[in-house]
């Protein structure tokens, strides 16, 4: 199991300057671009989205009031209810409105060509068993509360909020709320498993 932490991700400005982004986690084999990435991003202002061409991209609101997705086509979602994931064409031509001040979200980008991806929001208030995959990486990220994961064998791990892991495919882990960090906040968990092809 690889456990990141949020205070180490790296973190670069946006092109536009309107944001910054951090890097969390990603797959790039080779000089073709990533095949898939997780990536963290602080919205300062409104402005237009990078568009990612070939990519399915998941957008979760993490902190802040939201915002709009004001697509090209004339189509707009409103982003304003945390840990709500949201699928949409990565390289759809849009603008993001913020509703009020900045913004915090987590992003997955996966190609369209090359992988294929599940994911779903646990509530850890019940304990999770996840089976080990020999065929898909599995992405877990912390969005809210804290969270424990136990492997057989190993002393339990901890994610803090924002904090993610990358399982290994050698084993099964049980993934439950921790009693560390803010125990007033929900234990809640994304993960998606990908696939490439």
């Amino acid at each position: 199991m690889n456990i990141l932490r949020y205070e180490d991700y790296p973190v670069t400005p946006w092109k536009n300057g309107q944001g910054i982004t951090r890097d969390i986690m990603k797959h790039a084999p080779d000089d073709d671009g990533f095949i898939w990435r997780l990536s963290l991003a602080d919205v300062g202002q409104s402005g237009a989205f990078s568009e990612f061409g070939g990519y399915d991209r998941t957008i979760t609101l993490l902190d802040g009031e939201g915002f709009s997705l004001n697509f090209d086509d004339g189509t707009s979602k409103t982003i304003d209810a945390p840990f709500a994931p949201y699928d949409f064409d990565g390289g759809a031509t849009l603008f993001c409105e913020l509703i009020g001040g900045p913004c915090r979200d987590v992003n997955l980008m996966v190609s369209k060509n090359r992988a294929m991806a599940e994911w779903r929001v646990h509530d850890l208030a019940t304990p999770v068993f996840m089976e080990k995959k020999t065929d898909a990486a599995q992405l877990l990220f912390c969005l809210s509360g804290s969270v424990c994961m136990e492997l057989p064998g190993e002393a339990p791990h901890a994610l803090n909020q924002w904090d993610s892991a990358l399982l290994g495919d050698d084993g099964a882990v049980e993934v439950s709320a921790s009693t560390n960090g803010d125990t007033t906040a929900p234990s809640l968990l994304f993960h998606a498993a990908i696939t490439v092809r």
